[in-house]
């Protein structure tokens, strides 16, 4: 795979779907659609729920690049102040995958990984609908991106500490080897023993002559 099918839209000059290469920038992608219209607040990769946010227009295209959005004020919702979770369970009733978005929300909030895990936390979709309804604006999505990064951070971690610890464990296992190939070699090179030589015979019979 070196190109897919890229929709550009939003507040563009000329909205189009076009064949990119993989790699290819943002902006490149925008100029080729006339550039940028008056009024742009945020470039979104991906769809106005679950589209990521980007800085800049220096981002390339990858496999997954799927949809530019150059969002206008009217594409964004208004940002609303967070307010603490009421357990209303609006978030639930719209799940598309029936998870408990408020139990991974509080999971992920608390850094309890291992029980957000445990809830399936990586059978979300991250469709955003949850965050959609929720009526205390509270970003869900965000929390169960957070809580996968993490993870993903951690088992990481330990795969380089396990991956280091063979390392060094064969390591040292070739310097015994080694050690013990060097010590083999050198006695087999060592002359062979004397064999010693018995000295009181003679003086006893030194002994009886007298």
């Amino acid at each position: 795979m070196i190109s897919r099918i890229v929709t550009v839209t939003g507040h563009v000059q000329q909205p189009q779907n076009v064949d990119a290469l993989l790699g290819t920038a943002f902006a490149d992608l925008i100029a080729q659609c006339g550039g940028y219209r008056e009024g742009v607040e945020r470039l979104i990769m991906g769809g106005p729920m679950m589209g990521f946010a980007m800085h800049h227009d220096q981002v390339p295209v990858t496999k997954a690049t799927n949809c530019i959005l150059a969002a206008s004020a009217r594409e964004l919702s208004p940002e609303q102040p967070v307010m603490p979770c009421i357990r209303c369970g609006d978030c639930v009733d719209v799940c598309p995958v029936n998870l408990l978005p408020q139990q991974l929300y509080w999971f992920a909030r608390a850094k309890e990984f291992d029980k957000a895990r445990d809830h399936h936390l990586f059978s979300c979709i991250e469709c955003g609908c949850c965050s959609y309804v929720c009526p205390s604006h509270i970003p869900l999505v965000q929390y169960y991106r957070y809580a996968k990064n993490e993870i993903w951070a951690r088992e990481n971690e330990k795969q380089q500490a396990e991956l280091a610890r063979q390392r060094h464990q064969a390591r040292m296992d070739r310097l015994e080897r080694d050690k013990q190939e060097r010590e083999a070699k050198l006695r087999q090179k060592a002359p062979p023993r004397a064999e010693p030589v018995l000295v009181a015979p003679v003086i006893e019979s030194r002994e009886e002559h007298r």
